[in-house]
């Protein structure tokens, strides 16, 4: 019997499912029991690292065999708080409940995560590293920082201005699209 289980990609953040050569898939989905075993090993992980370092944190993932990107990310994940990651599918969702956990924690805390994605999370707050958006290993989490920092300044400066501005109408009336008006990063 073929003791294949849905395993977690991740390199691209989705379940990873296991194809015979007719291209059907032979992974199957664990059962309750499984589930039920897997939970209670997580509650037990848990409370054992409710109190410890960074090092020991690091120390059981890595006697557990988690595979948690480690490897490909040394410097750890970087969420954004406003970005909606359920929006780029449901499979994504997990992110979202991370990032609304962390917010209430202080550097350091270790928590528990369950969402409704991919079920059970462990995971630990750390400071950023200083200057992390410059690192080649971060790339994949900064690859738009500074176009949203430039468009965080901008609004923020916009909305400081607010009350001054006004439109004037004879140019707009001009402009039969907004699409033909070039972008200004650099006012």
């Amino acid at each position: 019997e073929d003791q294949t289980r849905i395993a977690y990609d991740t390199v691209n953040g989705i379940r990873s499912f296991k194809l015979d050569a007719n291209g059907e898939s032979v992974t199957k989905e664990m059962t309750a029991d499984e589930i039920a075993a897997a939970k209670k090993k997580g509650e037990e992980l848990f409370a054992s690292l409710k109190d410890c370092t960074v090092a020991e944190f690091e120390s059981a993932i890595a006697k557990e065999n988690v595979d948690f990107g480690g490897e490909a990310y040394t410097d750890g994940y970087y969420l954004q708080k406003t970005l909606n990651y359920a929006a780029a599918g449901s499979e994504f969702t997990y992110f979202s409940d991370i990032v609304n956990a962390m917010d209430a924690m202080e550097n350091g805390d270790i928590a528990e995560i369950t969402s409704d994605s991919l079920g059970y999370h462990i995971v630990i707050k750390l400071a950023p590293s200083e200057r992390a958006y410059e690192m080649d290993v971060n790339q994949v989490w900064f690859k738009n920082f500074n176009a949203a920092l430039v468009e965080s300044l901008f609004l923020e400066e916009c909305r400081a201005l607010y009350g001054e501005m006004s439109v004037n109408f004879e140019i707009l009336a001009t402009v039969s699209d907004i699409k033909a008006i070039g972008v200004n990063l650099y006012y």
